[in-house]
């Protein structure tokens, strides 16, 4: 039995009896879909929330590196209860990391890059159902917040493409995480700065960052229960 409705293995009941990708107790189960093109990674994202609610780990959401919103609707769709901090400089990258990547990984890039996007574009996208999200606009992590800093975590995305502002998400985020948690890392095989900020800091910290077969190479890190 698949759960994948694309499936020709795909049961209904089987699915309404066992949840597939929902609890078996969800009241509303509605999938939200990302880009076609990205239907591995929407999947993915379904079953790791899955197994944050199957767990019941506590803890708030972040994402470093919201762009216009698609994926923060995915994840505050399947936890709209959860408090669910929005981390973003809603204006390209930062002319610091441009220059860093440049320079330290051969990638050229602009500080236009990814500056489509704003913070009302970005709630127009969610359409939140509660007043649980917090946007938290600037350069990270001089934006860091009181709020943001005394919260603790279940599940976290990063998805902020270059290598200064992925290390300083991982090393502040992971020790935030609660037992159980989960850190996403977005372009683990598709940016080089993602990469090796993802490898310096899992062998700094003894963690094995599983790499995933989405079309950007996510890859996922589980912190430890006890």
């Amino acid at each position: 039995m698949d759960i994948d409705r694309r499936s020709i293995w795909y049961d209904h009941a089987f699915n309404k009896t066992y949840g597939g990708f929902f609890p078996s107790d969800r009241k509303t189960p509605h999938k939200v879909s990302l880009q076609p093109h990205d239907s591995v990674r929407e999947d993915m994202l379904h079953l790791i929330c899955r197994s944050i609610s199957d767990r019941s780990v506590d803890g708030a959401l972040a994402e470093l590196g919201v762009f216009q919103g698609e994926t923060a609707k995915l994840l505050h769709n399947y936890f709209p209860k959860r408090r669910f901090f929005l981390i973003d400089t809603f204006d390209g990258f930062h002319e610091t990391d441009v220059q860093h990547e440049s320079r330290e990984m051969g990638v050229q890039t602009t500080v236009d890059h990814f500056s489509e996007t704003s913070e009302s574009r970005v709630l127009r996208t969610i359409n939140p159902s509660t007043d649980n999200l917090e946007i938290i606009k600037g350069y990270f992590p001089d934006s860091i917040t009181p709020s943001l800093s005394e919260s603790r975590f279940a599940l976290v995305h990063l998805d902020a493409d270059l290598y200064n502002p992925t290390k300083a998400g991982l090393a502040f985020f992971y020790p935030r995480l609660n037992p159980g948690g989960i850190l996403v890392i977005h372009d683990f095989n598709a940016w080089p700065g993602v990469r090796k900020a993802v490898l310096e800091y899992c062998e700094s910290e003894k963690l094995i960052p599983l790499p995933m077969p989405d079309k950007s190479g996510s890859c996922v890190i589980i912190k430890p229960i006890g």
